[in-house]
């Protein structure tokens, strides 16, 4: 038997390869020798020796040319053809996403720190062929999802249009991150989005808390993904009914059940909910809207929402201030003749009537006084809450004429001191009213999510236009997004003549 050395021994002599001779598209990997005199390449597409030795993400195995054989005093080359040329490489790119599909592409010079920094973040894997990366900022730090692109563009259009358009070019040579940090990007309502289009099904809450649904409804905003939420939305929805039963008018969670209810169309309880943030908002200096913190409702709340909780307050200010006004004005201005009108004791005389108006014009400019409220703003310039103004207007106490020594049910005056803290009651319902645009979108996005409940918008019959809920419904219909579609068979000829046109 012919030992291994001695099959070396008898090959013939390799040719000499000279510089010219190599080809300019090859690519020697940097710190290797070489006993045939290779010059190392030097066109512009060769990844420098960063992104060659990088271990963070790159796929460092996977070069296009093998390293040259460093060992040839005791092994020779079978073959004596010139290496074939180097393919070329693509420059590493890290995918920004936004919700409006823009991409944006860094380490472009292929320097490989970009990547280093994703090689300590856990990774949860959604599919055992997922191709794509997307990092995401959690609670406990930045973690990475490693999802399935077409099931990413299946599931929303936003998505489709960030993975598919001709902004994002897919790295050849290493593994695609795309980064999801901004706002509505919730983490864990990525994670059950992510599991549902994933078929992971076991992982999903039945149950889901306020923070799962609101979690979940901003990524659905967001991407415009809700109708992934059709099989899961009736127990959610039980849920999220159970939550508004026992909500807490102290919590801080009042936006958050606002946006569910807005998001998945929850036809009960969104009127009862913007009221309820209507009177907790003020008006900042620059007349933004703020919560009862003083942060702005706008980086929180969708536009639409925004403008309807504003006008919900506006209106429920002028009543208020408008009435209080119209009170204080006729007990100011009225004429002798005219003051025996705010003494309604029936049998008192003229004189008794004065002095019971008197009484009540005192005790009014007192109490708007300790309450600040003295001048009465306009509201226009009011910027407080109108939870604060109600608590104003009820703690004042309207003094009226009393008999000494007489019992209650001896005095005649008990209704002088006009009706202030019915007003308030009057001017503050408990539940807004929607206008005909706003309950035919939350028709549409009940419909869209699989949240519709017909009853749910029983209240609002009078209001509906049945036209424009006829036109709505067959809109969703013909989208191919959320519905099956009928179409014609189109043969592959076909196709690309009308590709073509």
């Amino acid at each position: 038997m012919v030992e291994p050395e001695q099959l070396a021994l008898e090959q013939p002599a390799p040719e000499q390869v000279s510089p010219e001779q190599v080809a300019p598209e090859q690519v020697v990997l940097p710190g290797e020798t070489s006993e045939h005199n290779l010059a190392p390449a030097t066109d512009p597409i060769t990844p420098n020796s960063d992104a060659i030795s990088s271990t963070g993400i790159d796929d460092c195995e996977e070069t296009t040319t093998p390293p040259v054989d460093t060992d040839s005093n005791d092994r020779v080359s079978a073959s004596s053809e010139a290496p074939p040329a180097a393919l070329p490489v693509a420059s590493p790119a890290v995918a920004v996403s936004e919700a409006d599909a823009t991409a944006k592409h860094s380490n472009e010079s292929g320097n490989s720190d970009e990547y280093d920094k994703y090689a300590k973040l856990p990774v949860t894997s959604y599919h055992t062929d997922a191709d794509i990366y997307v990092k995401v900022r959690g609670h406990e730090g930045e973690v990475l999802y490693k999802v399935l692109t077409s099931n990413m563009a299946s599931a929303s259009p936003v998505w489709r249009k960030m993975v598919y358009s001709k902004s994002f070019v897919r790295p050849t040579n290493r593994k695609w991150v795309i980064e999801m940090t901004g706002p509505g990007d919730d983490a864990l309502g990525l994670d059950i989005i992510f599991s549902i289009i994933h078929w992971k099904f076991h992982d999903l809450p039945s149950h889901p808390c306020l923070e799962e649904l609101y979690a979940v409804a901003r990524v659905a905003e967001k991407y415009d993904c809700s109708h992934v939420l059709v099989p899961y939305m009736e127990d959610w929805m039980i849920s999220f009914n159970r939550h508004c039963l026992l909500f807490d008018q102290k919590s801080d969670h009042d936006e958050k059940a606002l946006f569910v209810a807005w998001a998945f169309g929850e036809g009960r309880w969104f009127p009862k909910l913007t009221t309820f943030v209507a009177y907790k908002s003020s008006l900042g200096e620059n007349g933004v809207l703020l919560d009862s913190h003083g942060h702005p409702w706008e980086d929180r709340l969708p536009d639409p929402v925004v403008d309807f909780v504003e006008n919900t307050r506006e209106q429920a200010v002028h009543r208020l201030l408008t009435n209080l006004k119209n009170s204080y004005e006729q007990l100011v201005m009225v004429t002798p003749e005219d003051s025996t009108k705010f003494c309604l004791a029936k049998g008192a005389d003229d004189t008794i009537k004065e002095q019971c108006q008197v009484q009540q014009l005192g005790s009014l400019i007192n109490g708007l006084t300790w309450a600040g409220l003295m001048p009465i703003p306009s509201p226009e310039t009011y910027q407080g809450t109108v939870s604060e103004l109600s608590a104003k207007i009820r703690g004042m106490k309207i003094l009226y004429y009393k008999v000494p020594g007489s019992k209650p049910h001896q005095d005649f005056h008990i209704n002088c001191g006009g009706k202030h803290k019915e007003a308030v009651t009057e001017a503050t319902p408990s539940t807004v009213k929607l206008d005909s645009e706003l309950i035919v979108e939350l028709k549409s996005r009940a419909y869209r999510c699989g949240a519709y409940v017909e009853i749910h918008f029983h209240p609002y019959g009078e209001k509906m236009d049945s036209v424009a809920e006829a036109r709505l419904l067959q809109t969703l219909r013909e989208d191919g997004h959320r519905f099956k579609q009928q179409e014609d068979f189109v043969t592959a000829p076909d196709y690309y003549s009308e590709s073509s046109h």
